[in-house]
């Protein structure tokens, strides 16, 4: 079977949506289907050939919820997109985050096929969240767009709860899978951190006191044994090459 994979967001740049198509397309491969993924991408990376992705086109960074969404906003996306669905043939287009301005709709409105469509984001309900006004703002006119869609999946229910409040459908909860090769109790621990606690490593983002907000919500609905959070900003080179939040719970 011939996939194509899309994803809205600059492929040049890390990210959960990034990393989740980049890991299906893999095993894709693995289970002997012919898979392309298409991205933009900018940046010197943007300019390298990679194999198996097509690279549509420069990106524009957008703050959204405390982040920067990287998506393409380009006049000629639309006879890009069409040249390399009209010479792929895909049998099962799967369109990641497919509401999101640029390359997601722009395949979506002109795919000819079946396509799939998996919904990643998620909100709190709140008049200061960006993915919120959006869809609020915007759901009257991407209801037709939404329903060419052959099948929803969304990465959590929290994503589900989020997605479906303004685009009821029959959705699939499928989560974001685990490399068991890379995260098993079998693999040993970075000794710089047996100190005795349970320490949980974060990439620096854009808005850190956002991000601790949310941890410590969690931990304190999930664990209910916070004792004690303790930060630190500092480089942690075998866990990734930018700067962690680390926060280490302490049982009582």
């Amino acid at each position: 079977m011939k996939i194509g994979l899309v994803t809205p967001y600059d492929w040049s740049y890390p990210g959960g949506v990034r990393d989740h198509v980049w890991h299906l397309a893999n095993e894709f491969i693995a289970m002997g289907h012919d898979v392309l993924i298409m991205a933009p991408a900018s940046g010197p990376k943007g300019k390298l050939t990679e194999k198996y992705i097509y690279k549509m086109g420069w990106t524009t960074p957008i703050p959204i919820n405390g982040s920067i969404a990287r998506i393409m906003l380009d006049p000629s996306l639309a006879l890009r997109v069409r040249r390399v669905l009209q010479r792929e043939h895909f049998d099962v287009i799967h369109v990641h985050e497919p509401l999101v301005p640029g390359l997601s709709q722009a395949v979506l409105r002109l795919s000819r096929t079946v396509t799939v469509g998996t919904f990643h984001a998620s909100s709190y309900p709140s008049i200061y969240s960006t993915s919120n006004l959006a869809y609020a703002s915007t759901y009257p006119f991407l209801r037709p767009l939404f329903r060419r869609l052959a099948g929803c999946i969304a990465v959590s229910t929290t994503a589900l709860k989020f997605v479906s409040r303004y685009f009821p459908a029959d959705y699939r909860v499928i989560p974001n899978g685990v490399n068991l090769e890379h995260f098993s109790p079998n693999v040993p621990p970075l000794p710089q951190f047996m100190d005795g606690t349970n320490t949980l490593p974060l990439r620096w983002r854009r808005s850190p006191a956002r991000w601790f907000s949310e941890i410590c919500r969690e931990a304190r609905l999930a664990r209910r044994c916070l004792y004690r959070l303790r930060i630190r900003r500092r480089l942690a080179s075998l866990l990734c090459q930018r700067p962690c939040l680390l926060f280490s719970c302490h049982r009582r």
